[in-house]
Formats: C-alpha cells, sequence, structure tokens
C-alpha cells in the first residue's frame, strides 16, 4: 500500500519499471531494512500476481551499512552485574554475558543443555537454525545450583509466570534496562550488547578468532572479524597524538562570544 500511494494508486498493470525504481530511489532516506522490506515485497506482488518479473536495475538495493557494535566495557558489566538482588534476573544477565548468547537463544535454553562438570553450554537451533556448543563459566555453578533449587523451572531453565511458560523477551530487556539505569548508565542499553560485549572482551584475551566465530555461530568469518575493530584499540594500547604533545593544562573559563556562537 505504501508503494501504491507513492506511485499515485495507478492500477499496478500500469505502473512501469521506471516509476518503481523512481518510488524506491524516494526511499533512500528510509533505514536499510524498509527498504529491502519495500522491494521484496514489491517483486513477489508483480511475480505472484501478474507474473511479471521486474529487471533488477530497477530494484536496487541499498548498501549494507557497516556498523560497530555497541559494547559496555568490563566495569560497566560488573557494575550492572552488581545491581541484582533476584537470582534469577542474576543468573539470566550473567549467562547472557558469559557464553554470548542471544536473547532467542538464552529464552529456549534447559536445564539438560548446561554441563557444569565439562564448562559448555548447547544452544539448539541458534543463529541460521545450527545448533552450537558454546562456554559455561564454572564461577556461575554455584548460582545455577541456589537458582534450580530455589526456582525449580518445569521446561525452560527461565520461565515466565506459569510453568512451562517461555521467559518473555519485554522481561528480559526490562531487566537489563533497570539494572543499567541503577548502574547510573546513561546511554541505550539492549540485550545485543551483552553478547557483543562477551565476544569483544573474549578477542581482548589474544584469542584465535576462528574460536570466537565457533562460540557465536558465525558461518562466515566476516562477520566475527568486526570484532576486532573494537579490540584493536584496547589490546594494542594505542593513544592519541594528543597524549604526548607537552601542554601545560590550565584552568579553562567558559566566556560564551555570542559573535561566534
Amino acid at each position: 500500500m505504501f508503494f501504491l500511494q507513492s506511485a499515485g494508486y495507478k492500477h499496478p498493470v500500469q505502473i512501469s519499471n521506471e516509476k518503481i525504481k523512481e518510488v524506491l530511489l524516494k526511499t533512500r532516506t528510509r533505514s536499510e531494512a524498509f527498504q529491502n522490506n519495500l522491494i521484496s515485497a514489491i517483486r513477489f506482488f508483480y511475480r505472484t500476481i501478474y507474473g511479471r518479473d521486474i529487471p533488477g536495475q530497477y530494484l536496487v538495493r541499498p548498501r549494507p551499512a557497516h556498523r560497530l557494535p555497541d559494547v559496555l566495557d568490563r566495569d560497566e558489566v560488573v557494575e550492572i552485574y552488581s545491581q541484582f538482588q533476584n537470582i534469577k534476573h542474576k543468573l539470566l544477565l550473567a549467562l547472557i554475558y558469559s557464553a554470548g548468547l542471544r536473547r532467542s537463544e538464552v529464552r529456549e535454553l534447559r536445564v539438560c543443555d548446561i554441563n557444569t562438570k565439562s564448562g559448555q553450554l548447547r544452544v539448539n537451533e541458534g543463529k541460521e537454525c545450527k545448533d552450537r556448543i558454546t562456554v559455561f563459566s564454572l564461577r556461575l555453578k554455584g548460582l545455577l545450583e541456589e537458582y534450580l533449587k530455589e526456582i525449580k523451572p518445569k521446561v525452560y531453565l527461565f520461565e515466565g509466570e506459569r510453568p512451562g511458560e517461555k521467559y518473555s523477551f519485554t522481561s528480559m530487556s526490562l531487566v537489563l534496562k533497570h539494572a543499567a539505569k541503577g548502574a547510573g548508565i546513561q546511554r541505550r542499553v539492549h540485550l545485543h550488547m551483552l553478547m557483543h560485549s562477551f565476544a569483544t572482551h573474549f578477542l581482548e584475551e589474544w584469542t584465535d578468532i576462528r574460536y570466537l566465530q565457533e562460540l557465536l555461530g558465525h558461518s562466515d568469518l566476516k562477520t566475527t572479524q568486526r570484532y576486532t575493530h573494537l579490540t584493536n584499540i584496547t589490546r594494542l594500547k594505542l593513544k592519541s597524538p594528543f597524549d604526548g604533545l607537552d601542554i601545560e593544562e590550565k584552568a579553562i573559563t567558559f566566556k560564551p562570544n555570542f559573535n561566534t556562537g
């Protein structure tokens, strides 16, 4: 409907390929996901309803954005963890960070997926619907045992109000947001940041990146390599040239200049 509205509500058969391209070009300011969804919808609509294949030059997809993942530093992770009094919330966030889990993966966890003897955690149908093995921090063994004794989950490790019901994504997010607020973290914090932080801190220990690739379930090493952009500065202790300038620090008084703003 967005496409038809943008095309002036003409009959779809009367909309030329050039007009389709024109409409798509006007959406370049929208998100990458919006543009891709619109292109897929247009292609599917015309192919399914009218048997018309639109050539690729008229359905140019946006270039994928190369964004660095948002991460928490180690001190921030400690501050967030220290906010918890609720054992369920404490174990939830600790597992996501310590094992590099996505929120959908921790939601599907069962008690039998954790091997406290070998320090391994099994992820069933994780990224790209593949099973994998990641690490389980043995420091969490006592907390896990205490949690199982107190909460006694029926099916999933973390359940909602009803036994056997999966814990909601909304509840998980609120747990992290409240803890981050209590820790004095001002920027936006979301669950995926814990996985990104795991990956970044993992690489800071000079571990082979291919091990991290396996732990996160990435099929393409390039996906894992984006974390190296975040770790190189910390690992190599890189500094700004400004740090080496012989500048005498003096107290600075701000005097507004109304001519320059």
